[in-house]
């Protein structure tokens, strides 16, 4: 199981895009501004089978949605359990290459191979092709910056990293190698931390949360880090050049420091990943025998209480720890859902602010501003849909209350929430504005129409001849209104 201790990181530097503070020639920025402006050129993303893409290719593009700690069919598991919840990747725990592979192949499931599964390059080029049709990329380490307290250790197991990454390429030059690490570097291990994040084909960054109960904001800039400054760092560390892939934490260690988290605090979670940059969503664990054997509950659409009777160390559950997995079970079957419907815009460029641009007001706050809470609780990113309609994804990262008003430079015709079912929906102001009451922990896509000006006549017929770009003649774009 993964290391559980996390040593705390001095504060980070609070609005807009800033270089962490301390120590000096931190190598990756943390971007905390309430609109996000990852990838807005290319999107590192894969396909199936790991083969890098920076544009969305609609035969080949793929969005990996995945879960890490999974037990095989012959385990009296079920992969089309989730693959009804809408996964198509699958992380096996303790299994050999050969049986995780033989079961993606049976399940037409991708899957990621990790700890037991490692394979040498000779031993993969015994597998047959449809074995490797269903390899996604392999992990070869795991939180390797908290494995050990020594720097020297770690900076040995990251030149280990690159020598079996190298031996991989040699033979299979498109299979993603990468590392999984979690929260942000203990002080003096930024540069490793970096290091491996850009050394691999990918980069993911695993995130779990402390202290469920009494939450205030999922915007930590301290260990235990929030996903924003996580994931953003990550994207800064490979220079936007790379997938970054989010491992979201969705189980509970009763006799640890890790539970349950809420629906709305998992949605938070991958929202505000998507929002700042991850194409690939995970995450950990499914509940099983291995899950209970390690005295963690997973999240399952039918848990038993007792655990699964394959061994004798199997801890047993509450009903109510079954129906906190249950519940995140299904909710994080609705996310999925999101995502696969959303998948060509979120690896489509983000809009840039020559298309359109906004900013972002808050007010009514039910609780006032304190360091308890995000200093910028709301992120957003912009994407186009395949109807050139403009979809806002956006969070509030904090555990109070807010009405947001959305700014934007061209008029609006029509805003719809999206997805998540809600008291609240957006109420249409004049001059290119919209407004939205918040909940706690809350996120939400808007899909926003834009009024469409007609173009003059003489533009389409006679222009200008002078050519210059924006002449109000000439131009091509809807005028905006500043």
């Amino acid at each position: 199981m993964k290391q559980q201790s996390h040593i705390a990181l001095g504060a980070i530097a609070i609005f807009g895009m800033i270089a962490a503070q301390a120590p000096a020639q931190i190598p990756y920025q943390v971007s905390r501004s309430p609109v996000q402006t990852v990838h807005r050129s290319i999107v590192p993303h894969t396909d199936k089978n790991g083969r890098a893409l920076t544009e969305y290719d609609p035969q080949r593009s793929f969005f990996p949605i995945g879960m890490w700690g999974v037990a095989l069919g012959y385990d009296n598991s079920n992969w089309n359990e989730l693959k009804q919840a809408g996964f198509n990747t699958a992380w096996p725990w303790f299994d050999d290459t050969v049986d995780s592979l033989n079961e993606g192949t049976r399940m037409d499931m991708q899957v990621v191979l990790m700890h037991a599964a490692l394979p040498t390059a000779a031993s993969l080029k015994q597998r047959s092709p449809a074995q490797l049709e269903h390899l996604l990329g392999i992990q070869y380490l795991d939180e390797p910056t908290f494995a050990s307290s020594s720097l020297s250790d770690v900076r040995g197991q990251h030149q280990t990293f690159v020598n079996y990454r190298n031996s991989i390429k040699a033979e299979f030059p498109d299979l993603p190698v990468f590392v999984t690490d979690s929260y942000m570097p203990p002080s003096g291990f930024e540069q490793v931390w970096a290091d491996f994040a850009a050394s691999g084909d990918l980069t993911t960054q695993d995130n779990f949360t402390y202290n469920t109960n009494s939450l205030t904001t999922l915007g930590r800039t301290a260990n235990p880090i929030g996903v924003p400054d996580q994931i953003s760092a990550a994207n800064s560390a490979v220079r936007g050049d790379k997938p970054v892939w989010a491992l979201i934490g969705v189980f509970d260690n009763p006799q640890g420091t890790n539970h349950f988290i809420t629906p709305d605090q998992m949605r938070v979670k991958v929202y505000s990943a998507l929002i700042h940059g991850a194409t690939g969503i995970h995450y950990e664990m499914w509940d099983s025998w291995h899950a209970r054997a390690q005295g963690f509950v997973g999240i399952s659409p039918n848990p038993p209480l007792n655990g699964y009777g394959r061994r004798s160390d199997e801890i047993s559950i509450t009903p109510q720890q079954a129906q906190q997995s249950r519940d995140l079970w299904y909710a994080v079957a609705a996310v999925n859902d999101e995502i696969r419907t959303m998948t060509p815009a979120l690896l489509s460029p983000t809009v840039a602010p020559a298309d359109l641009s906004y900013g972002v007001a808050i007010s009514n706050r039910s609780a006032p501003n304190s360091p308890d809470f995000a200093a910028n609780p709301i992120r957003t990113i912009l994407k186009r849909d395949q109807n050139g309609d403009y979809l806002l994804l956006a969070v509030n990262l904090d555990n109070r209350s807010m009405d947001v008003t959305f700014d934007f430079t061209k008029e609006l015709s029509g805003v719809e929430l999206l997805f998540e079912p809600s008291d609240a929906s957006p109420t249409l102001l004049a001059d290119g504005k919209f407004r939205y009451a918040f909940s706690a922990f809350d996120s939400n896509v808007f899909r926003i129409k834009t009024v469409a000006v007609p173009e003059p006549a003489s533009a389409v017929l006679f222009g200008c001849g002078c050519g210059a770009i924006g002449c109000s003649v000439t131009r091509l774009r809807s005028p905006s209104r500043r």
